[in-house]
């Protein structure tokens, strides 16, 4: 029998600055327990307190983080804008720090989720085993936040559009491409992973194919390698399609980006960025030359195997993989990476948001 309970937390931070330029929004939270017993008996109410216990305690731990880039965020920007006479570059400073801010309070509210959730399934199992009639059971969590994020107050942000750059749509553009930046540098470190394992399946495949003597057909070992290396190869290509729309994307955002900064004639890094944007869209250039030979390497594996029945020659493959191994894409996305890391600290001349 499954068993739900819910409980609310209203608003993790408690604590608010006070500033006219800055809305701090509540940080709302639904969390839904349920355990599943076996038989009509739901579970007892007291443990589902008890439970209950356990992840608001994780939930509510986030609060002095979350509180601290709050006061961080109305700090600053009472510095830039309260004292009547900002300048035209304050106005985006001023959005661009409520932007890492919530970037850096969703990733709190991320780990609060996890933490809860691991809470909870841990005091759990200690009840398991207080507990015979718990024995089979099991827990799972749901934890909802209401969407929040820190923004300029009305009056702060007719400020900013006032002086004729869209600022929000600068700041959006930025934050995807700093998004893209970070889902990039993963993709940079599993292609390494890839290619051990590809590596590591073709040389498998080689091996139980010298072993093999049969003049009949392959044996069972011969065609379970190649069938390794028929998996790995497809997880590579599916690996270089998710780079290759990270990267376009990346190009897309970056010309969307010199665009707007064309238009902003107020903002004294606009020439600046719009030369990283250049030089970054050259980069997706080059990067993806290199993905497309990847590709094609790919590609014509595939028909090697076709074509050969798995019957290919060794040397072929392996001065095929070593070409493939001399086009570096880890080396080519951290340079990407980095250009984006040009792109933001242009607009962030103000230190980041720390605990």
């Amino acid at each position: 029998m499954e068993t739900t309970h819910k409980f609310y937390i209203v608003d993790l931070v408690r604590n608010r600055p006070k500033s006219k330029f800055v809305e701090i929004p509540r940080y709302t939270v639904r969390m839904e327990i349920t355990v599943s017993t076996r038989g009509k008996d739901p579970a007892p109410e007291s443990l589902l307190k008890r439970l209950e216990e356990e992840g608001r305690k994780a939930l509510e731990a986030k609060e002095k983080e979350i509180t601290l880039y709050a006061f961080a965020v109305a700090k600053q920007v009472n510095e830039l804008l309260g004292d009547g006479k900002p300048d035209d570059e304050d106005h985006p400073k001023a959005m661009y720090i409520a932007s890492i801010a919530n970037k850096k309070i969703q990733e709190l509210l991320d780990s609060a989720k996890e933490d809860a959730d691991n809470k909870v399934k841990k005091r759990f199992e200690r009840e398991k085993k207080d507990n015979e009639n718990l024995r089979e059971a099991q827990v799972k969590t749901a934890i909802f936040f209401a969407t929040s994020v820190i923004k300029l107050v009305a009056s702060a942000a007719k400020l900013a559009a006032s002086h004729g750059t869209d600022i929000s749509a600068i700041v959006g553009i930025l934050n995807t491409l700093v998004t893209l930046q970070a889902e990039i540098i993963q993709l940079g470190k599993r292609e390494n992973e890839l290619e051990r394992d590809l590596e590591g399946a073709l040389s498998n495949y080689l091996t139980e194919k010298k072993k093999d003597t049969s003049a009949k057909k392959p044996s069972k070992d011969v065609d379970n390698a190649a069938g390794k290396v028929e998996k790995t190869r497809k997880y590579y290509r599916d690996h270089l399609t998710k780079f290759r729309q990270k990267i376009d994307n990346v190009s897309v955002n970056a010309g969307k980006l010199q665009t707007e900064m064309k238009a902003a004639t107020t903002l004294k890094e606009g020439v600046k960025v719009g030369a990283a944007c250049m030089k970054l869209k050259g980069e997706v250039r080059s990067m993806t030359e290199t993905l497309t030979k990847r590709e094609r390497y790919l590609a014509d594996m595939q028909d090697m195997f076709k074509k050969n029945g798995g019957d290919v020659d060794d040397r072929t493959v392996m001065d095929k993989l070593k070409a493939f191994n001399k086009e570096t894409i880890f080396e080519k996305a951290n340079s990407l990476t980095e250009t984006v890391g040009e792109v933001r600290s242009l607009f962030d001349s103000i230190k980041e948001l720390a605990v």
